[in-house]
């Protein structure tokens, strides 16, 4: 069974700006993150970002951006790319959320970027809540179902 953690829980009051590490939140069955602007979307009532996936922006740039410069309310360490897929189920702290959508259907209509990096848009998970919780930074992250 793949195993990771939580190294960030982000959330913004505005869209199109960057999110902002909160060090916990709650995620809401059928809504999202509490507080966040996006919550409530359907078919994404949350975003995540694999860490891994930032490695070529980090060495493209030579800095690490925060958590929240991609405009994720999720930032998971320890899980493969390859095991977060659409239709898998993850348990997240207190809270389940199944992974709805990989990327977006155009990310270049995705107007938010961090200098020019729209990681998001093209390689986020974007899911939603099945079951409510708590979540913060350290919880654990594994797949219940894929």
């Amino acid at each position: 069974m793949c195993k990771g953690f939580v190294r960030a829980i982000c959330s913004s009051e505005e869209r199109g700006l960057p999110k902002h590490n909160t060090g916990s939140g709650y995620l809401k069955e059928g809504f999202g993150l509490a507080g966040d602007a996006h919550a409530g979307t359907e078919g994404w009532q949350v975003s995540i970002l694999l860490e891994q996936l930032m490695e070529p922006v980090i060495k493209k740039l030579g800095e690490t951006p925060e958590p929240g410069s991609f405009a994720e309310n999720l930032l998971l360490r320890g899980l493969p790319e390859n095991s977060v897929v659409k239709g898998t189920v993850l348990k997240v702290g207190e809270a389940i959320i199944e992974i709805t959508a990989i990327g977006k259907e155009d990310p270049l209509k995705h107007t938010y970027s961090y200098r020019g990096f729209r990681l998001l848009a093209e390689q986020g998970r974007f899911g939603r809540i099945i079951r409510s919780g708590q979540v913060k930074t350290g919880d654990p992250v594994e797949i219940v179902e894929s």
